[in-house]
């Protein structure tokens, strides 16, 4: 997947001009929107099992969480990260007014209830601070940059000639 990747980019930095940086900006910028929809809703269950997390006391709790900071939860799964790893996480997706909660199998095992609740009122706190969008607009804004930069290096025949490269 990374070889169409960056001969699209290539494509992009050599059809672009001098303000390739820009296109190639616009590229990634969208590349990262899609990724972020599709990598847990098609890529992710392609190697994970996810279930829906069972009734219970602590559905109960995670629902009624995320009312409390009416965050939009519309779906609650347990993956089976422990196919892979005794690491134990807890993620957040979706966009709009169509967000779920996964949890580790391993979270669920290591965990109490109430160690879960604390956990994911941590990463609804970030949700609910904006931290989520504004480390995507920072991010966007550092890669615009980086590429910024990259063009004027990228044009700089001083720069080549310094290094031994000829013009030709």
């Amino acid at each position: 997947f990374g070889g169409p990747f960056v001969a699209l980019l290539l494509k992009i930095i050599f059809a672009g001009g001098d303000k390739f940086y820009l296109y190639v900006w616009a590229f990634t910028f969208v590349f990262s929107v899609i990724m972020m929809t599709l990598v847990p809703v098609v890529i992710m269950p392609l190697f994970n099992k996810y279930e829906k997390l069972p009734d219970g006391p602590l559905k109960d709790s995670i629902y009624e969480l995320a009312g409390k900071l009416s965050f939009p939860l519309t779906k609650l799964f347990v993956m089976d990260g422990s196919k892979r790893s005794s690491h134990s996480n807890a993620f957040m997706f979706g966009f709009m007014k169509n967000k779920r909660i996964v949890l580790f199998d391993t979270l669920m095992e290591q965990v109490s209830n109430d160690e879960i609740l604390a956990i994911l009122g941590h990463e609804l706190g970030h949700w609910k601070m904006g931290h989520t969008v504004t480390n995507f607009v920072v991010t966007q804004i550092y890669t615009g940059f980086m590429f910024y930069f990259f063009s004027l290096c990228y044009n700089s025949h001083e720069l080549y000639r310094a290094f031994g490269f000829d013009d030709e």
